[in-house]
C-alpha cells in the first residue's frame, strides 16, 4: 500500500503494515455500537472523518495513478485496506444506532454530510481517482442509509452525476463495476431505487444499443455489457407488475441483436462470440419465463425470429459436430437441446 505525504510523495507500508490499518479499520468501525445513543452521536464525527481519510488516501490520483501503472506498490495489501474500510463504513452507515430515537436525527445530518464529502472526493485529487472504489463506497450509502439521507437535494443530484460518470467512463473495468453496483441499487428498497431506475434505466439501454453497433473488443469490454444486462434484469425484477412486460419487450431484441449470423460468428472476435453464446443463453432462459411477450416479439417481428432461429440452429448444429468430434462411432444427441417455443 502507498500513501500520500504532505509534500505530495508517495510512500509504501508493508503487507504487515496494511493488516494493522485494515484491523484498525475494523475496530473504529465497532465503536458506535459500544456506546448509548448519546455517545454514538459524540464519536459519530471522528469515526466518520477517519473513515473517509483512509479513503481519500487510497482513492486519491498518486495513489491510484501508481497501482494504475503497475507501479511498485503492494496491490494485495492496498486491496485489503480497501476492502477493510469499505466494510466499516458498511457498518457504521448501517448502525442500529442511526435508527434509535434519541440519536436518529444527528445520525441522519452527520451522515449526509460524510456523504457529501464522499461525493466530493471524485474532485480531490489532480488526475485519476480510484472510480470503483468510490463508487463502491457511495452505493453503500445508498443501501444502507436509506432515503431520509441519500435522496435530498442536492446530494440525490450528485449521486446521479457520479453513477452517470461511471456509466460513461472510458476504462471498461469502471464501467462494468457501474453496472454491477447499479443493479444492486435498482433492488434497493423502493425509494432509494425508483429514482435511480427513472434517470439511469434510459442511458442503460443507450448502452447496450451501442454494443450491437460497436461490439466488444476485449474481455474488459465483454464484462462491460454483460453487466450491463444484468442491472436490465434487475431493472426488470425491480418494476412494478404493470411495467415488467414492456420492459421486458425492450430487453429481448437487445439480446437478440447481440446474435451473430453463422458467416459472422466463425470470423468475429472471442468477446463477439462470447457475447453472442451469452445472449442466446440468456435468452433461453429467460423466454420461458416471459413467454407471453416473447411470443408477441417473435410474432410481430419476422427480422427478429429470423435471427434468433438461426442462431438456435448455428447453435445446435456446433454442438452436434463437437459431439460426433468427440465420439464419431457414435451417434449422440446434443447433451443441450436449445428451442424457441416457449409455449
Amino acid at each position: 500500500m502507498c500513501c500520500v505525504c504532505p509534500g505530495g510523495s508517495v510512500w509504501s507500508l508493508s503487507d504487515s503494515d496494511c493488516r494493522l490499518v485494515a484491523s484498525a479499520l475494523c475496530v473504529l468501525s465497532e465503536l458506535p455500537s459500544v456506546c448509548s445513543p448519546e455517545g454514538s452521536v459524540s464519536i459519530l464525527p471522528t469515526v466518520l472523518y477517519l473513515l473517509l481519510g483512509v479513503l481519500r488516501e487510497l482513492t486519491g490520483a498518486p495513489v491510484a495513478a501508481a497501482v494504475a501503472g503497475g507501479g511498485s506498490v503492494g496491490g494485495a495489501g492496498l486491496g485489503a485496506v480497501v476492502q477493510a474500510a469499505l466494510q466499516a463504513l458498511k457498518s457504521v452507515v448501517a448502525s442500529p444506532m442511526s435508527r434509535q430515537e434519541k440519536s436518529r436525527g444527528a445520525w441522519r445530518l452527520l451522515l449526509r454530510s460524510a456523504l457529501n464529502t464522499l461525493l466530493g472526493l471524485w474532485d480531490a485529487g489532480d488526475g485519476v481517482v480510484d472510480q470503483v472504489s468510490l463508487l463502491t463506497a457511495l452505493t453503500v450509502f445508498l443501501l444502507s442509509a436509506g432515503p431520509d439521507v441519500c435522496t435530498v437535494e442536492p446530494l440525490h443530484a450528485l449521486c446521479l452525476q457520479r453513477f452517470t460518470a461511471g456509466m460513461d467512463a472510458k476504462d471498461p473495468l469502471v464501467v462494468s463495476r457501474c453496472y454491477q453496483l447499479l443493479a444492486s441499487v435498482f433492488q434497493a428498497q423502493p425509494d432509494v431505487a425508483v429514482p435511480y431506475i427513472q434517470a439511469l434505466g434510459p442511458p442503460l439501454v443507450r448502452f447496450l444499443q451501442r454494443a450491437e453497433r460497436s461490439r466488444p473488443q476485449s474481455a474488459e469490454e465483454l464484462l462491460g455489457v454483460l453487466e450491463g444486462v444484468r442491472a436490465m434484469e434487475a431493472l426488470v425484477q425491480a418494476a412494478d407488475e404493470s411495467q415488467r412486460a414492456p420492459l421486458v419487450a425492450i430487453l429481448f431484441p437487445l439480446l437478440v441483436s447481440f446474435l451473430l449470423d453463422e458467416n459472422a460468428l466463425g470470423s468475429a472476435p472471442a468477446a463477439s462470440r462470447s457475447l453472442h453464446q451469452a445472449a442466446l443463453k440468456d435468452l433461453m432462459r429467460l423466454g420461458p419465463q416471459h413467454s407471453a411477450v416473447f411470443r408477441s416479439l417473435i410474432a410481430s417481428s419476422p427480422a427478429l425470429k429470423s435471427r434468433l432461429e438461426a442462431a438456435v440452429k448455428g447453435n445446435q448444429e456446433s454442438l452436434s459436430a463437437k459431439a460426433s468430434s468427440a465420439n464419431p462411432a457414435a451417434k449422440s444427441s446434443p447433451s443441450i437441446t436449445l428451442k424457441t417455443n416457449f409455449l
